[in-house]
């Protein structure tokens, strides 16, 4: 269940077995009425009528927040919201229940709503870039524009703000590109069977870093100068420096082997596959794959040269060790998949899952700054896994911002996390619950997550400044932006460059948002307002606080079976008034309102602007009613056939008996055997008049009984 779900509901049945619901049972007189199975003889007279009331009904309505103007002393119950900031998700607007909720809604699409007091429309989104099924996103700035990087399956491209791609020129095979990451000024990329090294401008890549073994499932990503990447099911820390020098020992060659040799053995063995680069004219040769052949005091490594002849004298020439190091750590499932790699204050994170299982988890792995590698850099402890989703749960991606909040993207939705000083996290319960989730992004105080819009691809954003419930892991959020009319999920979302322009991804095209025009409408929906009670109300005005001088704005109020109803426009330029709620036209228990808004009519730039609403109700309760009975309440009494009943003391029996049950609050059965009419109520009041003196032989105690009951 996720967070704002609602389950209040009245109780249907009576569940108590009230002492005085007893019938009365018929003994051959007849009398008037009876009261709690106690039969009596009506006295009604000009003294003492029998009168039917319509009891007091207002209820007054009192919300104790900070808002001012809630308040109802009489007439209206009033209900307003003038700002919005703190998200979606509830069901029922309650700001009695909860203070926070007075500032939520239930969903919106196409608004902006984190801005405190106002709504606005958001900017659209347009089809940026099409090519195979992009594969990761990546904003940078390669020194002279904000720019995308991307890989598509078949080539890593940079797309500027302008919309003009260009291919980065890459080594190795392209068409199986499987991740991307960069450190700013470089990328790093793996395909099928290598790791790759190149530039973030279109020049030539720089190297082949590593040779995988063949893989289908990998990710990469550069995280505290570290290159760190997940291939099949292990994990490793990969050298981005992996430049070394080796001496060039033959004078001349013809068609034979060259052979290099090197002072260090830089972790080299025999039969470990080298990249020679940077070689010195007159050779040619570049990223020439080449064998060691023998570690010593120096490493001796050879490649073929072909029918041409070289001669030159000894010179210096550049090599790479492309042997993938030893595994950090190595998943015993063979199936594992590693969705991401992230970064804390004092950990480095890595999720996965098992795609043929429930199973998915988050390791961590903690720097040992008692020891470094060969950078200079703390050395890297083996991973221990700190989240266990439950089962069927699934990370599709993990990332944590400003060292404290962690964003968890599953199959299900998403969660928000806190990290502490040793690097575990705390995570919060699903917030967003409707679709599935897949890469996350983060620019000031929000995340921005890839998702399944209302059936559109689209993000969804989560303000991580503030939580909506004190002492929580839950934080506001709300959808953001669509592709409108792609019934797809958004794969992948990032930045371009250093600016707050989004792009995002869905299948084999990239959408961006627009820097200048709006979208051509949006709403926001209450919550459901029901006063925080379960009895029918009549929402009789609605006040809107709109600014319609750059759009329009329609109203529909939306009752328990999400049946919308139309109320009012209002047409760009036109002023707002209060307006009717003549729909549904019955008393409900609850109504939510459905804001609609239009971008400018002469300028796509603009939009209009909502600040809020106030309500005006009234309680629908049925009206209750007071019965007052005039009765005899004698030892001796005849009905209207001279039947004689009674006995010495029933007079004060039956009264007893009637203030017993008064004691104790609760109902009774009264039937009226003149009218036929039978219900069950409470007695508001018994006033007993003794009418009879004493004498020898009677005790004289009976009288009047005036019985005042309240029907229920």
């Amino acid at each position: 269940m996720a967070y704002g779900d609602d389950i209040t509901e009245g109780i249907p049945y009576v569940l108590s077995n009230p002492a005085g619901a007893t019938n009365y049972s018929a003994t051959g007189v007849n009398y008037d009425m009876a009261i709690a199975g106690q039969p009596f003889f009506i006295a009604a007279s000009d003294d003492s009528p029998y009168r039917r009331v319509t009891a007091k009904y207002r209820k007054e309505q009192y919300d104790q927040t900070r808002e001012a103007g809630e308040q109802s002393l009489t007439g209206w119950w009033f209900r307003s919201q003038s700002t919005f900031h703190l998200g979606a998700g509830i069901k029922y607007f309650e700001p009695a229940q909860d203070e926070s909720l007075r500032f939520q809604y239930t969903e919106s699409k196409g608004v902006e709503v984190f801005t405190k007091g106002q709504v606005t429309l958001l900017n659209s989104t347009a089809s940026f870039y099409s090519g195979a099924a992009p594969a990761q996103l990546i904003g940078v700035n390669d020194g002279t524009s904000d720019c995308i990087v991307i890989t598509d399956g078949t080539a890593i491209k940079k797309i500027t703000s302008a919309a003009v791609s260009s291919t980065i020129a890459q080594v190795g095979t392209a068409s199986t590109i499987l991740s991307v990451t960069t450190d700013g000024s470089n990328y790093y990329f793996i395909n099928g069977t290598t790791v790759h090294k190149g530039s973030v401008g279109v020049t030539p890549a720089d190297a082949i870093l590593y040779a995988a073994a063949s893989t289908t499932r990998s990710t990469i990503r550069y995280v505290k100068q570290r290159l760190i990447a997940a291939i099949n099911n292990a994990i490793y820390e990969l050298d981005t420096a992996k430049t070394y020098s080796a001496t060039i020992n033959n004078a001349a060659v013809t068609a034979g082997t060259v052979t290099l040799t090197t002072s260090a053995v830089h972790g080299l063995t025999v039969g470990d596959t080298v990249t020679v680069i940077d070689l010195p004219a007159p050779f040619t040769a570049y990223n020439v794959s080449a064998t060691v052949t023998a570690v010593g005091s120096s490493t001796t490594f050879s490649y073929v040269v072909g029918s041409a002849t070289v001669t030159t004298a000894a010179t210096t020439g550049k090599f790479l060790k492309t042997t993938l190091p030893t595994a950090l750590f190595t998943h015993p499932n063979t199936s594992w998949v590693w969705s991401s790699i992230s970064e804390g204050p004092s950990a480095i994170y890595i999720s996965g899952y098992d795609p043929n299982g429930t199973s998915s988890s988050v390791f961590k792995i903690v720097l040992d700054v008692t020891t470094s590698n060969s950078l200079g850099f703390p050395t890297l402890e083996t991973p221990t896994a700190i989240i266990d989703l439950p089962e069927g749960e699934r990370i599709n991606d993990f990332d944590v911002y400003l060292g404290t909040y962690a964003v968890l993207a599953t199959n299900k939705g998403f969660r928000i996390g806190v990290s502490d000083a040793t690097g575990n996290i705390q995570y919060g319960p699903l917030l967003f619950d409707q679709a599935g989730c897949n890469s996350i992004a983060f620019r000031d105080r929000f995340a921005y997550i890839a998702t399944t819009i209302d059936g559109e691809a689209g993000l969804v954003k989560v303000d991580l400044s503030t939580t909506v419930i004190a002492n929580s892991l839950v934080f506001p959020w709300a959808w953001d932006l669509v592709a409108s009319g792609i019934a797809a999920a958004s794969n992948q979302v990032a930045f371009f460059g250093n600016t707050d322009r989004a792009a995002f991804s869905s299948g084999n095209v990239v959408y961006a948002e627009s820097t200048t025009d709006k979208v051509t409408s949006g709403y926001l929906q209450t919550g459901f307002i029901r006063y925080n009670t379960l009895e029918n109300k009549l929402f009789k005005l609605l006040n809107p606080r709109i600014d319609t001088t750059n759009g329009g704005i329609s109203i529909k109020s939306v009752d328990y079976a999400d049946t919308e109803y139309n109320l009012g426009n209002f047409a760009q330029g036109t002023a707002s008034t209060e307006i009717g709620v003549p729909y549904p036209n019955s008393a409900q228990e609850y109504l939510a309102f459905k804001f609609t808004m239009s971008r400018s009519s002469t300028d796509a730039t603009k939009g209009p602007l909502f600040t809020g609403y106030q309500l005006k109700s009234l309680p629908a309760v049925p009206r209750q009613r007071i019965i007052q009975y005039p009765l005899f309440c004698y030892d001796h009494e005849s009905d209207n056939l001279g039947v004689e009943v009674g006995y010495e003391g029933s007079a004060y029996d039956r009264l007893s008996q009637l203030e017993a049950i008064e004691n104790v609050g609760d109902t009774i059965r009264v039937e009226d055997f003149r009218t036929g009419e039978s219900y069950i109520g409470l007695i508001e009041e018994l006033d007993f008049i003794n009418r009879t003196p004493s004498d020898r032989r009677f005790s004289g105690y009976g009288g009047l009984l005036i019985a005042t009951i309240r029907l229920i």
